[in-house]
């Protein structure tokens, strides 16, 4: 393959995706099962229930906090489980605090403004990606 075929090619494959495709696709532990997952507008996420509706949060450039399968938010989602027992342990945390995390498949084609969010395969809760990531 040819230096100018080879950037070519490159560049077409960049082009493929936009901006905040390309965050999600960078932010991930296994970037290709995430391109795929942009590619078919289907993300897992560990959300929290708020008085305002859900917050899924978000990496540090206001990138939606997506992984590209259900046993990647399962694993985080017991992460947190096991952080909030450690602050407890610690004395951070009241007795009683307990994490509230559930794991949700999230809708998303990375253009429109809303974020559908299914629990189990049914509908839960549409939402701007902007207000679910707190930003």
């Amino acid at each position: 393959m040819n230096s100018t075929y080879l950037e070519r090619y490159l560049r077409e494959a960049i082009m493929e995706f936009n901006e905040l495709q390309l965050r999600i696709i960078e932010s991930s532990g296994n970037q290709e099962l995430m391109k795929t997952a942009v590619k078919e507008g289907k993300f897992y996420v560990v959300a929290t229930l708020c008085i305002s509706g859900y917050s899924i949060g978000c990496f540090d450039d206001d990138t939606p906090a997506f992984t590209a399968t259900k046993d990647e938010s399962i694993a985080e989602n017991r992460e947190m489980v096991e952080t909030y027992q450690d602050q407890i342990d610690c004395k951070e945390r009241d007795n009683d605090d307990e994490w509230q995390g559930l794991v949700l498949e999230a809708r998303w084609d990375c253009m429109s403004e809303n974020i559908d969010l299914y629990s189990d395969g049914d509908f839960l809760h549409s939402e701007s990606w902007k207000s679910l990531c707190g930003v």
